[in-house]
């Protein structure tokens, strides 16, 4: 995926101006952590609950009480023409907050929608703890370009680098006026 394929810069830029935009605001900045997973790949062909995701179940079995409410995970973010898809699994708070977000920020329905299926992902191990999780992920399926050689540093566009990072920045102000109400 993206990830895995050298993009290091790119992911860099995304990190270093969300910690720009979060300077502005330590009160939120220092309720937030940021954690990057390795080793989310399979050994075998097809990941699976045993194969896979090695980074995010060994962090989230090591986390200690009190747990956070909640985690948005990001994968494949930052294709040109993206469709993030949030899994059919998500708790519903976290598709409230997920919705809102959408109609407060004015993003196309077709770029930011839900999946009609179950996602595997690093978020899963959170939510087998009992944190509410968000994973915003790219369809895959779109465009026959994930695991190819057309899975590269072309297929990305600083518009959906852009709206990742507001999205992505505009969950916990939703989420936390949800949880007020």
């Amino acid at each position: 995926c993206l990830l895995s394929r050298g993009l290091g810069d790119v992911y860099k830029r995304q990190i270093l101006e969300t910690a720009r935009i979060l300077s502005g605001d330590p009160a939120r900045a220092g309720n937030l952590e940021l954690v990057f997973f390795d080793g989310e790949e399979s050994f075998a062909e097809h990941m699976d609950s045993d194969d896979g995701l090695y980074g995010s179940r060994h962090y989230a079995s090591s986390m200690r009480q009190p747990l956070p409410e909640w985690m948005i995970n990001l994968d494949m973010v930052g294709r040109q023409g993206k469709k993030i898809r949030i899994p059919a699994m998500t708790p519903q708070s976290m598709y409230r907050v997920y919705s809102r977000a959408i109609r407060e920020l004015g993003y196309s329905p077709e770029e930011w929608g839900v999946s009609g299926y179950a996602i595997l992902d690093d978020h899963v191990p959170f939510m087998e703890r009992g944190v509410d999780t968000l994973n915003l992920i790219d369809d895959f399926q779109d465009g026959n370009w994930w695991h190819t050689s057309k899975d590269n540093i072309g297929i990305l566009g600083e518009k959906s680098f852009q709206q990742t990072g507001e999205m992505t920045l505009h969950i916990p102000v939703s989420y936390t006026h949800l949880r007020a109400h």
